[in-house]
């Protein structure tokens, strides 16, 4: 006995073409009693050749759609197929059918979830490298604030090692004067490195570095980078920083990214508002023990209508903006898993503010946006 099993669109294997060709044509099954007799199939190559006898060929079919045929012969004896035995393999067919397109179903489920896994990985890239280039355009904007925080500590550095080497000119040496010069060029050293550190932090394309930090730093950290071009627009910033605030689990550099965001989008915002240009910062820990900051402006505001969409991709109201900012910022801080919103300020302006659990390195908040 010779079975064989054709699956749909297959391409038909050594068997009588013009009986599958037939059973697909009709959905309808072709019983052979004897195939070396007269048939309708007589011309067939392959029954010429083979000397088949009995020939049984079943359509599988599902909801009205043939999935694959079920091909038998026996070369020995004819007749072979009864109508007791029809009517059993009738039913096998039927349960075949089914099991066949269960099986083609759940591999077309695994080559979709293949592909949407890949789809996935490659908006995750991109979302990265918009978040690197959102990140290289504000970087560009502040870069006279940042050539001005670095030169400073420079300048500074400059002098004292004047008055060092003046120091050391005295009969005999001042040498508590010279330790104190020291400690003070040891201290601006470091804060221009901090700031050159911080910069590169910004820039490099790197992968996501969650550790504890205190968002205060953070605060403080990206307020000094952004000091010229605040001052720029006549912003005067107020910040209430308290100790005490929880650290967070997170990465700093994505933090860094949404607080100087939210800094510059308040500082353009005031730069054609009348009155006082102020600008409040605040962190505070939440009575369930998240960290919420909050970044206040007394700019023009945002009507209701565009508040609704302020944290859509592509929505902006700048004339010149992307409107990919905003979008960022929150993709940032749902990836922390905290949430990030807009509310009116009282009497004018804006207040951005975001809220972050704490979390813990045993259990550290799901990736997200990368650097």
């Amino acid at each position: 006995m010779n079975v064989t099993l054709v699956g749909k669109g297959a391409p038909a294997p050594d068997l009588p073409a013009a009986i599958l060709a037939h059973v697909r044509r009709t959905q309808q099954p072709v019983i052979l009693d004897d195939a070396r007799g007269k048939t309708p199939f007589a011309a067939d190559r392959y029954l010429r050749l083979a000397r088949a006898r009995s020939i049984l060929c079943l359509p599988l079919v599902k909801q009205g759609e043939l999935i694959g045929i079920l091909y038998l012969e026996n070369s020995l004896t004819s007749h072979v197929f009864t109508p007791g035995r029809i009517e059993v393999l009738k039913m096998l067919s039927s349960q075949t059918a089914i099991s066949l397109e269960n099986a083609r179903l759940y591999a077309d489920l695994i080559s979709e979830n293949r592909e949407r896994g890949k789809a996935e990985e490659a908006l995750r890239e991109a979302q990265a490298e918009l978040s690197r280039v959102a990140r290289l355009t504000t970087i560009g904007e502040l870069a006279a604030s940042i050539a001005h925080e670095i030169n400073q500590p420079l300048a500074a550095v400059d002098a004292l090692s004047g008055a060092g080497q003046n120091y050391l000119k005295r009969d005999p040496p001042d040498l508590e004067e010279i330790r104190k010069v020291l400690t003070k060029i040891t201290r601006d050293v470091r804060r221009a490195g901090d700031v050159i550190q911080s910069l590169r932090a910004m820039v490099t394309k790197s992968d996501p570095l969650r550790a504890w930090f205190d968002v205060n730093d953070v605060v403080s950290e990206v307020l000094a980078l952004a000091q010229l071009e605040v001052q720029k627009h006549g912003v005067t910033v107020f910040t209430d920083l308290p100790a005490g605030v929880p650290t967070i689990y997170g990465d700093r550099v994505q933090l860094m990214q949404v607080v100087l965001n939210l800094i510059m989008n308040g500082a353009e915002a005031m730069s054609a508002a009348e009155g006082p240009r102020e600008m409040t910062i605040t962190s505070r820990s939440s009575p369930d023990g998240k960290v919420h900051i909050s970044v206040a402006d007394t700019g023009v505001g945002v009507d209701a209508a565009a508040a609704a969409r302020v944290f859509d991709s592509f929505f902006t109201t700048k004339a010149t903006g992307m409107g990919m900012g905003l979008s960022i910022c929150r993709s940032i801080i749902r990836a922390h898993r905290g949430r990030i919103w807009l509310e009116p300020n009282t009497p004018r302006g804006a207040v951005f503010q975001f809220m972050l659990p704490v979390g813990d390195d045993r259990a550290s908040p799901q990736s997200g946006l990368v650097s």
